[in-house]
């Protein structure tokens, strides 16, 4: 397959759970591993500022019954696995004209003039687009994400998903595999269950995907301790005679 045009299926593991902006819980790729392990900590009793719903509840990934059977046909000569998405670029850089598909809840072409200033988790796809390294480059959002779109930067009026659909695309044959765990936007206690989905066999792991140290346990435990520690608040500024914490 050398010199001729790859075909890239990029899977993003957030495109399995539900739209996290009801939360506003600030995901972002700038913090550290130990403040996405304390904010975690706390999203664990974060409620939705609409439905005030518990995002422990309902922010919980839904896999489609034989995902891999439905999306990829044969064996693909390379399965990458990365936290961040982008590590893609390092599987893209060397190429020209790739046919990349992504299953992914983000565009990654850009939000603002500061995400395409630089090639990044969310303007690979952007920079993939203006460089030639990607020739086509088809999105398929999660069926959830038609009530919420997403704005396009304007400098990626241009250098945007080739086309943009919702649920799964046919099935089809890949060279490269490539799936990205997004640990700042997807709860570390489901981490045993994204190793499960990409153990395919001969994946190499791009940055380590090892589980983090939130388990679903301990994340039912740190609800129950965050939510005492704000019932006891909201008594004690009642009692004081003060505003109620909203």
């Amino acid at each position: 397959m050398e010199g001729s045009i790859k075909r890239i299926l990029s899977v993003d593991w957030d495109y399995f759970f539900p739209d996290s902006h009801t939360y506003d819980v600030g995901m972002s790729e700038s913090h550290g591993p130990l403040m996405q392990e304390i904010l975690w900590s706390h999203r664990a009793s974060t409620h939705s500022l609409t439905t005030k719903a518990a995002l422990l509840d309902e922010y919980v990934p839904t896999i489609p019954n034989d995902f891999w059977g439905r999306v990829v046909n044969g064996r693909p000569e390379r399965f990458f696995v990365a936290d961040s998405h982008l590590k893609l670029w390092s599987v893209l850089e060397p190429l020209m004209f790739a046919q990349v598909t992504s299953l992914d809840a983000h565009h990654d072409c850009g939000y603002n003039k500061q995400t395409v200033a630089a090639v990044n988790c969310g303007s690979w796809g952007y920079w993939g687009r203006k460089t030639a390294v990607v020739g086509r480059l088809d999105l398929w959002y999660p069926k959830w994400r038609r009530g919420t779109k997403e704005p396009l930067s304007g400098r990626s009026r241009f250098y945007r998903p080739t086309t943009m659909s919702y649920g799964l695309p046919p099935a089809a044959e890949y060279d490269i595999v490539f799936v990205c765990r997004s640990g700042a936007w997807t709860p570390p206690w489901y981490d045993d269950l994204f190793l499960r989905f990409v153990n395919q066999g001969d994946q190499k792991c791009l940055e380590d995907v090892s589980p983090r140290s939130i388990t679903l346990d301990r994340a039912k435990e740190l609800k129950v301790h965050w939510e005492s520690q704000l019932q006891s608040l909201y008594r004690t500024t009642i009692g004081a005679g003060q505003p109620a914490v909203a």
